[in-house]
C-alpha cells in the first residue's frame, strides 16, 4: 500500500509522520532527530542546505539563510505584516510581479513557495528513508487562520517538492485528531496551539468519532520567537551596561543572542535558574571574541513572557465572549506547540479554562500525528479497502460555522468561507515523480480587494478553479511569471542529507558587511576579520590607531629624540668651555 504521510510544516520546525500497524508514529531522520528545523541556506549558487546544517549557517551567512518563511507565505508585498517582518529579518526580500514577494539568495530570486518546497523535499526524503518506499502523497497542516491564498501557496510548495497534497488540514484540527483517535467519547475539546511563530485557538466537538470544528481564532505573529527576542534584548541591555556596546546595533550579533536566549528558555522550562555563555560582540587583541556568563531565574523569564501569554489569552477571551460560552464548559484542553512546554503557559492556560491540560499529547508531534491519521483515509481509498482501524472511517473533519442541530451552545460566526471535507472524497491519482521539479509558468492576475487580508491580494483561486499538478497550478498560488521570464528547476539540495560539513565542499567565506551597515566602536571605525567556517562569526573589533594617529606618534618620537640630542650638544660644549 502506498503510504500517505502527514507533514507539520511549522515556523520553527517540521515534523513528518505516518501510520504504522494501525498507529500513527513520527519518522526520525538518519541521526534520530524527529524535529527538522524549517531553515534553508544557500552557501553558493546551486547548493541548498536544509535542517540542522542550514541552522548552523544562520550566523555565518545570514543574508543567504531563510528562516520563518511560513509567516510570509501567501502575503502581498504591501501587507503591513510583511513590511514589519522585512525590517526584522536578516535576509533580503524584494518586490515581485503583481505585488508578490521574492527572496534573494546568492543573487537569484526565489518565491516563498519554492523556499517551503525545499523543506518539504527534506521531509519527503526523511519519510522515504524511514519507510523504505517511495512517497508521493501527503497531508500538510497549516494554521487555522490561513486564508485561501496561503493554503494554495502551501499546496504549490508540495507540488514543487514532488508531492500530491491530498489535503491542507488545520493544525488544531489535526492535533484534535491525534487526541481523539480511537476514543469513543462525546467531549468538547479546546486546542491551544502556541508554536514558534503562530498562535491558534480552535474549539471542537467530538461525538462518536465525528470531529467538528465550531470556531477558531489566532495570530500569525505571536509565538515562542517573540519570547526569544525579549530574552535576547535583556542580554543586550546587560552587555551595553558593562561594555558600552549594544549588540542590537549589529544584526548578526543579536541573532547570536537570540540563539542563546532559545537555549536559556529550554533550560528554564525544567529548572528554576540557568546560565549560558553569551557573545559580547567585542574582540581582544588576539582577535578572539569575549564571552561572559548570563544568568536568569524562572521568575524573570515569567515576567518577560507574561505579555506574550496575555496576548494569547486575550484572543481566547474575545472568542468566548463573542460566542457566548464559558471556558469551563469544555471537557478537555489540548496543548500544542513547543512553547506550551513553558510552565507559565501551562499554569495560565489551566487557570483560564479551570482545568489542567491533557498530559498524553506530545506538543511537538501531535499535529503531524493527526495529519498521518487523516492520510490513512486516502491510503485506504487508493487501495479500495476498508480502513485499518474502523474508528478512522467515521472521522469527519469539517469547518461548520453555521447553526447546528446538536446541543453545543455556539452561535453562528462570520467567516469569508466555509469548508467541509468529508471522508467520501474520491481518490486522487498521484503526481509523477520528477526531479528536479520545474515550477510552472503562470499568468499574471490583477489585484483585487479581499476580505481575507487588509491589503490588496490576488484573485482568489476559487474564482478560477484549476487542478494542481506539476504542469499547471492556480494562478493565485504563485502570481506572475518566474524571474527573468522563464521557468527554472529548483537547485538540488547538495549536502542537505550528508554529514556536516560535506566532504570536498568549498569552505564558505562570511559575507563582507558594507561599511554603512557596520557598527564601529570608535570614530576611526573598525574592520571585521574573516574567520574560518568552524570559528566564531566575525564581530566588530576594538578600535586600532589610524594612519593619522600613527603619523602624530612618529612625529612626537622624532621631536623627543631631537630634544635629547640638543641637550647633549649643549652639555658637551659647556664641559669643553670649562676645560
Amino acid at each position: 500500500m502506498e503510504p500517505v504521510i502527514g507533514i507539520d510544516l511549522g515556523t520553527s520546525n517540521t515534523v513528518v509522520a505516518c501510520m504504522r500497524d494501525g498507529q500513527p508514529s513520527t519518522l526520525p531522520d538518519e541521526e534520530g532527530n524527529v524535529l527538522i528545523p524549517s531553515v534553508v541556506s544557500m552557501p553558493e549558487p546551486g547548493q541548498v542546505l536544509v535542517g540542522y546544517p542550514a541552522k548552523e549557517r544562520r550566523f555565518l551567512d545570514p543574508l543567504n539563510t531563510v528562516l520563518g518563511a511560513k509567516r510570509l507565505v501567501g502575503r502581498a508585498w504591501t501587507d503591513p505584516a510583511l513590511q514589519e517582518a522585512r525590517r526584522r529579518l536578516p535576509f533580503e526580500l524584494r518586490r515581485g510581479p503583481n505585488e508578490s514577494v521574492r527572496v534573494m539568495l546568492q543573487g537569484e530570486l526565489f518565491t516563498l513557495p519554492e523556499i517551503s518546497a525545499f523543506v518539504l523535499r527534506k521531509a519527503r526524503s526523511v519519510a522515504e528513508q524511514a519507510l523504505g518506499v517511495e512517497v508521493a502523497r501527503a497531508v500538510i497542516t497549516v494554521p487555522a487562520n490561513f486564508n485561501e491564498l496561503q493554503r494554495q501557496a502551501t499546496k504549490l510548495a508540495g507540488a514543487l517538492a514532488g508531492l500530491d497534497v491530498v489535503q491542507v488540514l488545520n493544525e488544531p484540527t489535526s492535533a484534535a485528531l491525534a487526541y481523539g483517535y480511537g476514543k469513543d467519547a462525546s467531549e468538547r475539546v479546546a486546542v491551544f496551539d502556541l508554536g514558534g511563530g503562530t498562535f491558534d485557538l480552535t474549539l471542537l466537538t467530538l461525538f462518536e468519532q465525528v470531529l467538528r470544528v465550531r470556531a477558531t481564532t489566532g495570530d500569525m505573529f505571536l509565538g515562542g520567537e517573540d519570547i526569544d527576542t525579549l530574552i535576547a534584548s535583556a542580554m543586550a541591555e546587560t552587555i551595553a551596561r558593562r561594555h558600552y556596546h549594544d549588540p542590537r546595533s549589529h544584526g548578526r550579533g543579536f541573532d547570536q543572542l537570540r540563539s542563546a536566549a532559545e537555549r536559556l528558555k529550554f533550560m528554564l522550562s525544567v529548572r528554576d535558574n540557568a546560565t549560558v555563555d553569551i557573545p559580547t560582540g567585542i574582540r581582544d587583541r588576539a582577535g578572539y571574541e569575549l564571552r561572559e556568563p548570563f544568568t536568569m531565574r524562572r521568575a524573570e523569564l515569567d515576567a518577560l513572557a507574561s505579555p506574550i501569554v496575555d496576548r494569547a489569552l486575550a484572543l481566547c477571551e474575545q472568542a468566548f465572549k463573542k460566542l457566548g460560552v464559558a471556558p469551563s464548559q469544555f471537557d478537555r484542553v489540548v496543548l500544542v506547540g513547543g512553547s506550551t512546554r513553558m510552565p507559565i503557559v501551562r499554569e495560565r492556560v489551566a487557570e483560564f479554562f479551570g482545568r489542567e491540560a491533557e498530559e498524553g499529547v506530545n506538543p511537538d508531534e501531535a499535529v503531524a500525528l493527526g495529519a498521518a491519521i487523516r492520510g490513512l483515509v486516502y491510503a485506504d481509498e487508493a487501495r479500495g479497502a476498508p480502513p485499518v482501524r474502523p474508528e478512522a472511517r467515521d472521522i469527519d473533519v469539517s469547518v461548520d460555522l453555521g447553526p447546528s442541530e446538536d446541543s453545543f451552545p455556539f452561535t453562528p460566526a462570520r467567516s469569508p468561507f466555509s469548508v467541509t471535507a468529508a471522508m467520501s472524497r474520491a481518490p486522487r491519482p498521484p503526481l509523477p515523480r520528477e526531479e528536479p521539479v520545474t515550477p510552472p509558468k503562470l499568468a499574471a492576475a490583477p489585484p483585487v480587494t479581499s476580505a481575507w487580508s487588509s491589503g490588496p491580494v490576488l484573485t482568489p483561486p476559487a474564482a478560477r478553479p484549476r487542478p494542481l499538478s506539476t504542469q499547471g497550478a492556480p494562478e493565485a498560488a504563485m502570481p506572475g511569471p518566474p524571474p527573468q521570464g522563464a521557468p527554472r528547476a529548483l537547485p538540488p539540495q547538495q549536502g542537505a542529507y550528508q554529514a556536516w560539513p560535506p566532504q570536498n565542499a568549498p569552505q564558505a567565506v562570511p559575507p563582507q558587511t558594507p561599511p554603512s551597515a557596520q557598527a564601529p566602536l570608535s570614530p576611526q571605525g573598525a574592520r571585521e576579520v574573516p574567520l574560518p567556517l568552524q570559528s566564531l562569526p566575525p564581530q566588530p573589533q576594538l578600535a586600532v590607531p589610524s594612519s593619522s594617529a600613527k603619523a602624530w606618534f612618529v612625529a612626537g618620537a622624532v621631536a623627543v629624540l631631537v630634544g635629547f640630542l640638543a641637550i647633549a650638544i649643549v652639555a658637551w660644549r659647556l664641559l669643553a668651555h670649562r676645560h
